[in-house]
């Protein structure tokens, strides 16, 4: 799997904002680079190469310093701001396994979130997630700019899926406007007064906000210019090693049906529909993990896959198989599906298969109270 590692910076000019963006290339072992005003489609620069002895985090560091020195800055206050609410099919399980899940990210979430990385035009800055729909809230510099981005994703939707789009610009008119429509409304009581009074003061207030904005260009930025961009996307959306299509489909409705992954309950994983053992254990030392996991690899049938509750489904050479692999709630299978790993962001793994659970029995053998003593496993109990 390919973890994102990108940084965009930013500086500004009479012209405006202007991001070069750097995007960590793992199977060509350099950055690609791109710059633009913010708003626009980036313009590709020159890659730029590991030096001897390099990380591509020393790396990022010396590229970001010296363009610090020429006015460029880690973070910006993005005026915009864009929520876009995608309606779902209704469905109780995690998004990673409903059947139209593939779909939803390559018609929609990889599009609205590339539209704002390429054009170095905002970030997302917020995700909720209901039971029929996904909403992404993004701040944005060039609110225009998103919006005509917005209605071409929009233009070749999928028919099972529709947008709502809200948008907001925190500048001078629309503040002055909520101030307006609240002053008015008071005035109507004989409550409030001075409506002109308001729209000079917030006038004032929304100057001194660009001015503090491009006094802020100007100094020096912290030296979090260096390190990367967090993301609420972190593996590549090109990933070579991402399965979809009717393989992803039909992995799915097995996991479904052999360990009712997918199903409504969302915690504990693998408990209430699951008729057989389990095992339960909060965190894992790293000799007990490398025991269980050679155990697996010398029984392992077939491809070995990853599927993230957020990310969706990878493939995973078997030499790279560790349970802490994922930053989300992440489930490891094989397609022999005679085994399940669970690893959840609370560092808890829970273990399905008879052959597996021999295994963590045989790796805890001097610690059996470290098994199920956060969970009470066992047979589950019939679901109606």
């Amino acid at each position: 799997m390919f973890y994102l590692f990108k940084k965009t910076i930013f500086r500004y000019t009479p012209e405006g904002w202007q991001f070069i963006r750097f995007k960590w290339k793992a199977e060509a072992n350099y950055f690609e680079t791109y710059a633009a005003a913010c708003g626009q489609t980036g313009i590709a620069q020159s890659n730029e190469h590991l030096l001897p002895n390099e990380t591509k985090e020393i790396a990022l560091h010396r590229l970001a310093a010296v363009l610090q020195k020429k006015g460029y800055i880690a973070n910006l206050v993005a005026d915009g701001r864009v929520k876009v609410k995608i309606i779902i099919p209704p469905w109780k399980g995690f998004l990673a396994s409903a059947p139209w899940f593939d779909e939803l990210q390559t018609a929609v979430v990889h599009p609205l979130f590339t539209l704002f990385e390429t054009t170095g035009n905002g970030d997302c800055v917020g995700v909720a997630t209901a039971l029929d729909y996904k909403a992404y809230d993004f701040g944005t510099i060039n609110l225009a700019a998103a919006l005509e981005g917005i209605k071409a994703i929009e233009k070749t939707l999928p028919s099972i899926f529709k947008l709502e789009v809200q948008a907001s610009n925190v500048s001078t008119d629309s503040t002055v406007k909520n101030v307006e429509a609240k002053a008015e409304t008071e005035t109507t009581k004989g409550e409030f007064k001075g409506i002109a009074e308001i729209k000079d003061l917030m006038s004032k207030i929304s100057e001194d906000m660009i001015n503090s904005i491009k006094k802020l260009a100007a100094v020096p930025a912290p030296a979090s210019i260096g390190y990367p961009d967090c993301s609420y996307h972190y593996i590549e959306f090109e990933d070579p090693s991402r399965v979809q299509g009717a393989v992803a489909k039909q992995l799915r409705e097995q996991l479904l049906e052999k360990w009712g992954v997918g199903k409504d309950v969302y915690w504990p994983p693998l408990s209430l529909y699951i008729p057989c053992e389990l095992l339960h254990v909060e965190g894992i030392l790293k000799e007990k993990e490398s025991f269980i996991i050679e155990v697996i690899q010398q029984r392992q049938q077939g491809q070995l896959y990853v599927l993230d509750i957020q990310e969706g489904m990878w493939t995973l050479p078997t030499e790279d198989l560790s349970f802490q692999c994922s930053l989300n709630d992440t489930f490891f299978f094989d397609d022999g599906l005679e085994w399940v790993v669970f690893f959840s962001h609370h560092n808890t793994l829970t273990f399905g298969g008879d052959w597996l659970m021999a295994a963590v029995r045989e790796a805890y053998r001097e610690e059996l109270e470290l098994l199920n003593c956060w969970y009470e496993g066992g047979i589950a109990p019939e679901v109606v």
